[in-house]
């Protein structure tokens, strides 16, 4: 059986969409909705709704929600998101207990919004494919899968102790991908398609949203590498990382003259500040557990230079 988890944030259009694609399928399934406002009510016979007393951000509004699975896989797809109609019968050739797996999320044109991707030495995300035309039947290897439409195998999931709720927006999957990788499971994308709407959880305002996206960007980048990358591979990295960081920063004042720019960097740069003792704990959790590092997905091509 599959659980299908996913958080709904009071849009009824895709969510529709969405609960209907899940109809007719050939495998077994579970629906578990997290959600802070109960709609669709004439889905309720076939959906187990999870009430969520706040928002925890998409990873701990996930964690919450996938508490109730009792599939063997977890589907965790966005609320925007609507699957084939031959999605059973396409998926089950691939479901692997050692494999956390991304489906390719096609855009309404036709084109890839992602296929998963890499990360470079920075830990800057490179998406795989984006905005190409779906033509590839192969199943690759891929860094990290996105939480609009990945599978992770349950016992897998709580191995990793599920996503880590301190990014709270941004890289949590791909956290939860590279410790995959690290504990000695594989991450890959598959010929199985959905269409994404992506309608967006930012603001439509064009500066705001550019502030916003620096901001966990950044922050987030800088809290993921340090909490993950072994030792030897972050001492190599960071000086590097701190170049272009603060490069980056004395950019927004002299070429850019962006003072707003620079000010959410250094707020970026406070947030990971704030968050050293937190990375020092969960590096201590973590030490010895990992079977693989940074070194070998190098060599894998799946952290590439930046």
């Amino acid at each position: 059986m599959m659980s299908i988890v996913i958080i709904n944030y009071g849009d009824t259009t895709y969510f529709r969409k969405l609960i209907d694609s899940l109809d007719n399928k050939e495998m077994e399934i579970e629906i578990l909705v997290g959600t802070f406002d109960k709609i669709n009510k004439d889905a309720e016979g076939k959906i187990k709704w999870i009430y969520l007393d706040k928002n925890y951000g998409p990873p701990g509004n996930r964690n919450r929600v996938a508490r109730y699975a009792k599939g063997d896989f977890i589907v965790f797809l966005d609320n925007d998101v609507v699957l084939s109609p031959d999605f059973s019968v396409n998926i089950s050739k691939y479901l692997d207990h050692s494999s956390i797996l991304q489906l390719v999320l096609m855009r309404e044109d036709g084109r890839i919004d992602s296929a998963g991707g890499l990360i470079d030495k920075l830990g800057y995300p490179h998406e795989i494919g984006r905005d190409q035309r779906f033509t590839s039947q192969e199943v690759k290897e891929i860094l990290y899968a996105k939480g609009a439409g990945m599978i992770v195998p349950r016992d897998v999931f709580l191995k990793l102790n599920g996503f880590d709720e301190d990014y709270f927006y941004g890289y949590a999957d791909t956290d939860l991908s590279l410790r995959a990788w690290k504990t000695g499971y594989r991450v890959v994308s598959i010929p199985v398609t959905a269409i994404h709407y992506e309608h967006g959880s930012f603001s439509s305002d064009e500066v705001e949203r550019k502030l916003r996206l620096a901001f966990l960007l950044e922050s987030r980048r800088l809290y993921f590498v340090t909490k993950n990358f072994e030792w030897s591979f972050l001492l190599s990295v960071f000086p590097k990382i701190a170049f272009f960081f603060l490069g980056s920063m004395i950019k927004d004042i002299v070429i850019r003259k962006d003072f707003s720019l620079f000010v959410t960097r250094f707020k970026a740069g406070t947030w990971f500040l704030g968050k050293l003792t937190e990375i020092s704990r969960k590096r201590l959790k973590y030490r010895g557990k990992y079977r693989l590092g940074e070194k070998e997905l190098v060599k894998k091509g799946l952290i590439i230079d930046h």
